[in-house]
């Protein structure tokens, strides 16, 4: 049973994504992490989640390259074993839905949490705002048809809901 996480920046995608890799077993890997390689690669020494604005630009500048789906082939290629569990995180475009959820079966979960909980994560993480780069984030996907995953509270009511819904989705699976 893959998963592929949606959510706005600071919601806890990579917080939820930890939580099924310890709790679960799954093996994660982010749309974002071959974004991130390139531009450590043109910057080295600075941290990429500080420059939101730029990891933007080198993404769509590659996908006028080499085209709308470039990250996702990337992503895609990652994945060495497919009978073992993936969580696939940093989606934000309809192109990786369509692969990971449609083409795939990967089953969609978004984890949301109010504006400002992401605002105060993204302040402590990052030491910045980039509210620019906010303001540009995929708004395409935010109604699509998903599990949704609550994580305004605290670390162990989001182990409790990840693990009610884990379990909800593999019983109805195994029935």
């Amino acid at each position: 049973m893959n998963i592929f996480l949606m959510g706005k920046a600071g919601a806890g995608k990579d917080t939820v994504a930890d939580v099924l890799q310890t709790m679960y077993g799954y093996q994660t890997i982010a749309l974002a992490d071959n974004i991130r390689d390139e531009y450590e690669r043109f910057f080295p020494g600075q941290k990429a989640r500080t420059d939101r604005s730029k990891l933007q630009e080198i993404g769509e500048t590659y996908k006028k390259i080499y085209g709308t789906d470039v990250w996702v082939r990337l992503t895609v290629d990652e994945i060495v074993n497919e009978y073992d569990n993936y969580v696939v995180t940093d989606g934000r475009h309809q192109i990786e839905y369509d692969k990971f959820v449609t083409e795939l079966h990967y089953l969609p979960f978004t984890v949301t949490c109010p504006e400002e909980i992401r605002h105060a994560r993204l302040l402590k993480r990052d030491g910045t705002l980039q509210e620019a780069a906010l303001k540009k984030e995929c708004q395409e996907l935010w109604t699509a048809d998903t599990n949704i995953v609550d994580n305004s509270g605290t670390f162990e009511e989001l182990r409790t809901t990840i693990n009610n819904l884990m379990k909800t989705l593999l019983y109805r699976r195994n029935s």
